[in-house]
């Protein structure tokens, strides 16, 4: 979860651009992008079913609750005995730059040696889930861009681990289903 502030950070950083992204990276205007964001992140983890993912009835804590003109964005943990969860909602209102944009943006930040306290910035798997994502093993967090690029998620679970990656992307692609 130490994590987590950072990249909240970077999040708000993906926002701004023209256009929207098909889907497909290539930059293409999407046929109808969301234009409500999804509710908050501890209502999507109780949606979500987060209870089931981390096998015991969570408590949720909300991080971040922020509403403005520009961007909604919302933080949540869920703990259930010694497993976790978090999610980061962030929805840009305006133009946000595509995708597959803000995917290649994110990944070379990695390479700020201010951000990270990593030799050589943390390594970035891409994932098939939503427009784009990237799983960051260093920090077990993937980031999701959807709806063109208008929405971008944070899934975190527990400590990095080829089991958190998999139940991470269990919860990314359910919540890429339920707010298309």
């Amino acid at each position: 979860m130490r994590w987590f502030g950072m990249v909240a950070a970077l999040a708000l950083a993906g926002c701004g651009g023209e256009g929207g992204d098909a889907g497909n990276g290539s930059g293409a205007m999407a046929a109808a992008p969301a234009t409500t964001p999804p509710p908050p992140a501890c209502k999507v983890l109780e949606a979500l079913d987060v209870a089931t993912l981390l096998g015991g009835s969570p408590v949720l804590t909300e991080q971040t609750n922020i509403d403005n003109p520009q961007t909604a964005l919302s933080q949540c943990i869920a703990q259930a005995g010694s497993r976790s969860a978090s999610l980061q909602l962030r929805f840009d209102k305006g133009s946000p730059s595509p995708s597959a944009e803000q995917r290649v943006t994110m990944r070379a930040s990695f390479d700020n040696k201010e951000l990270y306290s990593f030799p050589n910035g943390p390594e970035a798997a891409e994932v098939a889930i939503g427009d784009a994502a990237l799983w960051v093993g260093a920090t077990g967090q993937l980031i999701i861009w959807h709806q063109g690029g208008r929405a971008q998620s944070i899934v975190t679970v527990d400590q990095p681990s080829a089991r958190n990656r998999k139940d991470a992307e269990t919860l990314a692609r359910a919540l890429v289903a339920r707010y298309p």
